[in-house]
């Protein structure tokens, strides 16, 4: 079993409160970031008071918030964890998603593409 300091935790619980924090501006509005946490976490409430507070680090969270966190902000744990070890201020914007959302886009820019040329003369 390996002790733990009461410094160590005290580093690891303000590393977990900024790596809440950087999920939630990876993610959006502080208010949507909240009500989707709760939703994700299957909490019946959450404040954004009380996102507030896990971000200062003036209250414990739990790990459940962290997961779903991570999975909000579309980042590994790992990831979320180390950014938030090594003070990174934001993470990158998450990359899009997968061919379907590019097909949808392709799909819309042919279609304003053929209003386009319809309004040309012959």
């Amino acid at each position: 079993m390996v002790a733990v300091t009461s410094s160590g935790t005290h580093a690891l619980h303000l590393q977990v409160a900024r790596a809440i924090k950087l999920a939630r501006k990876r993610y959006g509005t502080m208010r949507k970031f909240a009500a989707d946490l709760r939703a994700a976490m299957g909490w019946p409430t959450l404040s954004v008071a009380a996102v507030y507070a896990w971000e200062a680090g003036s209250t414990r969270i739990p790990a459940v918030a962290l997961l779903a966190a991570s999975h909000l902000a579309d980042v590994s744990l790992d990831d979320l964890m180390r950014a938030a070890a090594e003070g990174v201020e934001e993470l990158a914007a998450p990359a899009p998603r997968g061919a379907d959302q590019l097909a949808d886009k392709l799909l819309i820019l042919e279609e304003r593409v053929d209003q386009l040329e319809s309004r040309l003369p012959p």
